[in-house]
């Protein structure tokens, strides 16, 4: 049954269907390097039409506020890795940083240490520095958690 209308009533979703859908698809979509590019995908269901992303939005707790997110950063867009997101939990769920030599979110060397930092509103947050990288990931894990209530 095809359901007619469902762009027009719901024009955000659509275009966040649609964005998604550049991203992984579109070779020429600026932002295609960061997601098809690095082999992120749109899971069957989704690619094809928009009523099944419509359905799995407005049940999932879809608010014009949330943008979706994620939740594995490298994995593909799927209802088990998807969620709505404030634009700060999103901003605090991305893949290491390209320059990222340690391989540890908020985790980089400096004067011969491992130094731990967290952004809490955009300003930085020193955590410490440790001689071993296991000490600065356990830091680190201890600012998401005092600073995000992260578990």
């Amino acid at each position: 049954m095809r359901r007619t209308g469902l762009k027009k009533e719901n024009p955000r979703l659509f275009k966040i269907w649609q964005g998604l859908k550049q991203r992984c698809n579109n070779e020429v979509c600026k932002d295609y390097p960061d997601y098809g590019g690095r082999g992120i995908h749109v899971c069957d269901e989704w690619s094809t039409t928009f009523a099944p992303f419509l359905n799995w939005a407005l049940s999932h707790g879809y608010e014009d506020g949330l943008s979706i997110d994620r939740i594995n950063c490298d994995g593909d867009y799927s209802p088990e890795n998807c969620r709505w997101a404030t634009w700060t939990e999103q901003a605090r769920n991305k893949r290491i940083q390209k320059n990222n030599k340690v391989g540890v979110k908020g985790v980089h060397m400096d004067r011969g240490q491992y130094r731990a930092v967290i952004y809490v509103d955009s300003k930085k947050i020193h955590l410490g520095r440790f001689n071993t990288l296991e000490e600065a990931a356990a830091a680190r894990k201890a600012g998401e958690a005092k600073y995000w209530g992260v578990a």
